[in-house]
């Protein structure tokens, strides 16, 4: 008994020097984040966005190259964002370091459509050439990396439609450039609908990749 009654006795002495100490008052108590999630249509309808994005940004940047528009260092620097953005989606479920892989291989894509933009305007038909296949290249090192990352995507299926994908922009900055713009137009809306089945697929294969992150939802994607 005495023993508690010391220990109560010790414990109001401590509340009472707290109570009396100048920091009493401003310490501040923050409440723990409120994790939001979602479901797996919501998780598809964000990757369609950010891919809606991807294709919307890259075609100013195709107008404001080949028609020598303002404003393209800014909508480079969009364009840009986006492609970290979508890195952002996928450290969820594959980690910092993939997510900030994949964003450096978006980007090396963007950096290599600008140069053979340029050298398209120049008329530079061999420096054309070698950064078309430098192109597809990275086209192949993107399909590897998302293969490798989630089984479900098929590698021979990824190489297909991002190949497919670059041939279209190719038309777009071709069509652009000789002034087809009836033919510049039909190949945009190809380009952006191949590019929403390209989402479709990644986001579905993502679901079955881990089903049960998708029963109760999954943290929301980063659009920063």
């Amino acid at each position: 008994m005495k023993k508690t009654r010391n220990t109560i006795v010790a414990i109001i002495v401590l509340l009472a020097n707290f109570i009396s100490s100048p920091s009493f008052g401003q310490i501040k108590i923050t409440a723990p984040p409120v994790m939001v999630y979602i479901t797996a249509d919501e998780f598809k309808t964000n990757m369609r966005k950010l891919c809606e994005e991807h294709v919307n940004w890259t075609r100013n940047v195709i107008l404001c190259m080949v028609d020598s528009l303002p404003g393209k260092d800014q909508t480079i620097k969009r364009l840009m964002q986006n492609q970290v953005a979508i890195g952002n989606a996928m450290k969820a479920y594959y980690g910092e370091a993939k997510g900030n892989e994949l964003s450096k291989l978006l980007k090396t894509h963007i950096e290599i459509m600008m140069e053979a933009i340029n050298y398209a305007k120049l008329k530079n038909t061999p420096a054309l050439h070698a950064s078309t296949v430098k192109w597809y290249a990275n086209a192949d090192d993107i399909s590897l990396f998302l293969n490798k990352a989630n089984p479900y995507c098929a590698l021979t299926e990824l190489k297909l439609i991002l190949h497919d994908h670059l041939t279209l922009t190719i038309d777009e900055v071709r069509f652009r450039l000789t002034q087809n713009y009836d033919a510049d137009v039909i190949t945009y809306d190809h380009v952006q609908s191949d590019m929403l089945e390209i989402s479709d697929m990644l986001s579905d294969n993502i679901v079955k990749q881990y089903p049960t992150k998708f029963e109760a939802g999954c943290p929301p994607i980063s659009f920063k």
